[in-house]
């Protein structure tokens, strides 16, 4: 049953349609920030992509309907055995930071959309498999 004086959210989730340009894609990571932008990381092509979803106050109906995969804001391609394991992002310094099946982890602009370098933290056999 419900409780007494509990309120039911009127938010409600709407359908942003397909990413056709993800179609195929393993997805192994995915975070939404602060500022509405949906970051997907991909396994198989290696590739990050930043989605804006945010719906400005003085747009159109027709804009605010615009399909998600027609609003990527960043495609970042990373060498081809890079495969993303996982992602961090941290809207504080602008940052995302990018776990491969190499072991390494990329670190990524979010204000220039740039890889700023790789990290390699482990010699040897250890590798990263997180990042948080």
């Amino acid at each position: 049953g419900s409780k007494k004086g509990a309120t039911t959210p009127s938010a409600q989730l709407t359908s942003l349609g397909e990413i056709s340009s993800l179609k195929g894609s393993m997805v192994t990571s995915l975070h939404i920030d602060d500022y509405s932008r949906l970051w997907v990381g991909c396994y198989d092509d290696s590739t990050l992509h930043g989605f804006d979803l945010s719906v400005p106050s003085s747009s159109s109906s027709s804009e605010a309907s615009q399909p998600v995969s027609l609003k990527r804001t960043m495609r970042i391609q990373l060498d081809s055995d890079e495969h993303i394991l996982c992602m961090a992002v941290s809207e504080d310094i602008g940052l995302i930071a990018v776990g491969t099946a190499r072991g390494t982890v990329e670190l990524i602009s979010t204000e220039d959309n740039e890889l700023l370098g790789t990290w390699n933290p482990y010699s040897g056999s250890t590798h990263v498999r997180s990042v948080a």
